[in-house]
């Protein structure tokens, strides 16, 4: 791996530079990233050099994001036939817990201290811990359907637990714990096309 200074004029002749980090990933393809400084260059290197010799390194520029892998992962429980309250369940996690929050990051760009910072995120926007241990299955399984189809090469999510409460565990059910909060059901209700019916759930009818 090398870092270079690459110098160039945009069309109307503004000077710009960049740090370049020149590789070759462990498919044996070259590969490019730039950065805006020479350090921010030289640390990623150090740790992109790692996960090349691990196999575990996945380029940015091929990398699907979060949603993406998620759509895909609903898409082919649907083509498989599961159960529409799943589908549904899967919709609404996706939707309304994890979209918002890391949606848009490229799966190259997750870390375990990411996912972490995505479950306080949860917690500090009233997510409850039931609902947090529920949505993070959902993002392993994620990771994991990206897995078995090349877009990873680990599932960074997989160490990452939501504390469990041991109080009044025999107890009544409690809201926030064993059913969602009522914050929960107006965010649940609020979001568009949630509980819409895909095409594959429609059913067929005689000819």
């Amino acid at each position: 791996m090398s870092v270079r200074k690459r110098k160039w004029k945009t069309s109307r002749g503004v000077e710009c530079e960049a740090w370049v980090v020149d590789y070759i990933d462990q498919q044996g393809e070259r590969r490019l990233k730039t950065f805006d400084t020479k350090k921010e260059a030289e640390a990623w290197k150090i740790e992109a050099l790692h996960e090349v010799k691990q196999g575990t390194h996945t380029p940015a520029s091929v990398s699907k994001t979060v949603e993406e892998a998620a759509e895909h992962w609903i898409s082919n429980a649907e083509a498989e036939g599961l159960e529409i309250s799943t589908i549904k369940q899967r919709r609404e996690h996706l939707r309304v817990h994890i979209k918002p929050f890391i949606g848009g990051e490229k799966l190259s760009v997750l870390t375990m201290p990411r996912i972490s910072q995505f479950d306080v995120d949860l917690r500090d926007n009233g997510r409850s811990p039931a609902m947090r241990r529920k949505v993070l299955v959902s993002l392993k399984a994620i990771l994991t359907h990206a897995q078995s189809r090349g877009w990873i090469a680990q599932n960074v999510a997989r160490g990452i637990k939501v504390k469990s409460d041991e109080r009044n565990a025999k107890g009544p059910l409690r809201e926030g714990y064993d059913f969602p909060t009522k914050a929960e059901l107006r965010t649940i209700m609020r979001t568009p096309g949630l509980f819409q019916r895909s095409p594959s759930a429609v059913p067929r009818t005689g000819s």
